[in-house]
């Protein structure tokens, strides 16, 4: 058996610019959980999962239990 990567080496599965930026606006406003994520966004939680592992590959969001904004997100956010 593989192995599985790290996540943020994985390529991602999202393809919206538009969700990805309304989900960095969501967690810079402190909705940080997936569950609260999805429904802000009215999403299905694995597609949060896909847009917050696209976050973490282009050095947007740190994420662990929840997602944060690192300091490259926080300039895009604000």
């Amino acid at each position: 058996m593989h192995a599985r990567q790290p996540r943020h080496l994985l390529v991602p599965n999202a393809n919206s610019p538009e969700l990805l930026a309304r989900l960095l606006e969501m967690v810079g406003r402190g909705i940080r959980s997936s569950r609260a994520l999805a429904e802000a966004l009215d999403i299905e939680p694995r597609t949060v999962d896909y847009y917050t592992q696209a976050g973490e590959w282009l050095g947007l969001l740190d994420v662990d239990d929840e997602a944060h904004l690192t300091p490259l997100g926080l300039e895009y956010v604000y």
